[in-house]
């Protein structure tokens, strides 16, 4: 989201004005809590840094961080947003109220990137270490300490499959998370060391049938990121679109917000009470019903369906050429088809 000053909002504007200082306070939190903690013993110093505990590219990836540590022979910092407990509470409180003045500044983001760099700095030295793991190059943390320390050489870790957001990739090394992944950054990013590393976004095995002779009870819509790769209205006519479907199928229907979403955001751009329904059906214990999955070029469909699961891909912004390489093995509709009566739709039933 580009800096945007409080003061720069029309009066009638109140919601605007509440969702960003909701992201700054959320930033300012997230710095606060910030702690280090060693992951692997070696002879490179090293220091992996992230800017949440979540998806897409947060501290979810520690496994993953671990077993590179290991293998490269690094001595291997875990730097980023923990969870409270007696020891960090009183710490985490007085770092946040004494950064509180910056949630009014008039360019908060140069001024939360200054105070990344001091704060991140205090915590590990990063003018003796050699390489800095990211989630994502293009994290907020990330780019405030490459710009800062340009002699480290910056590893990436896959969070998710790829989308244009990965391009252009500074890292020196990318560890791709799948075979296909690894030739796309090869392709795109021919520059880049890439290794594979891991496969756990490998395109699952199974069949294309048709969704007509399943026996579907429930339609689960994994959202996208607000602004990432789509339109908010394109966004919209997706959400509602696939509500609408499974309504009209008489199925159960659940929405699952992407990590950087909220039910706040849900609301405003829906303008209705109707989107907390279909989180609080989100939130429901899964039962043993034949499921289909929807999304929009979501790795979700990948790391969230299940053997015997149906999985359909919808069709909504611009894909482009490395989305539609990452996304070949699924069967895709557009909004509108999807939407309409009386259309067969071909899904991919997943094996194992």
């Amino acid at each position: 989201m580009p800096a945007v000053s409080l003061g720069e909002w029309p009066a009638e504007h109140p919601m605007k004005e509440l969702l960003e200082l909701k992201r700054r306070l959320t930033w300012l939190w997230r710095l606060a809590s910030c702690s280090t903690r060693v992951l692997s013993e070696g002879k490179t110093r090293a220091v992996w840094l992230y800017d949440t505990m979540h998806q897409p590219d947060g501290a979810v990836l520690r496994t993953h961080v671990t077993a590179v540590g290991k293998k490269n022979n690094l001595n291997l910092t875990a730097c980023g947003p923990d969870r409270l407990n007696l020891t960090s509470i009183l710490r985490t409180l007085v770092s946040f109220f004494s950064s509180l003045s910056l949630a009014i500044d008039r360019d908060f983001d140069r001024a939360l990137c200054k105070l990344v760099v001091t704060t991140v700095s205090a915590a590990k030295d990063f003018e003796n270490s050699s390489v800095l793991i990211v989630g994502s190059t293009k994290g907020t943390f990330a780019r405030a300490i490459i710009s800062a320390f340009p002699q480290l050489r910056v590893w990436e870790i896959q969070h998710g499959l790829l989308d244009p957001s990965y391009f252009p990739l500074p890292a020196e090394r990318f560890f791709a998370r799948s075979s296909n992944s690894a030739a796309l950054v090869q392709k795109f990013a021919p520059t880049v060391k890439v290794e594979q590393f891991f496969d756990c976004l490998e395109a699952p095995s199974g069949s294309i049938v048709r969704l007509d002779s399943q026996h579907v009870s429930w339609v689960q819509c994994f959202s996208k990121n607000p602004g990432g790769g789509c339109s908010e209205q394109e966004l919209v006519q997706f959400e509602a679109s696939c509500a609408n479907y499974a309504y009209k199928q008489g199925l159960r229907f659940s929405l699952h917000l992407h990590p950087r979403d909220n039910i706040f955001k849900l609301i405003r751009r829906h303008k209705k009470l109707s989107p907390v329904l279909w989180v609080a059906l989100a939130r429901v214990p899964a039962m043993n019903h034949k499921k289909l999955l929807v999304s929009a070029y979501s790795s979700a469909l990948v790391s969230n369906s299940r053997r015997g699961d149906l999985v359909l891909n919808i069709d909504i912004g611009k894909p482009g050429e490395v989305v539609l390489g990452e996304y070949s093995w699924l069967p895709t509709m557009s909004v509108s088809s999807f939407n309409s009566s009386g259309v067969n739709i071909d899904v991919f039933l997943r094996a194992k």
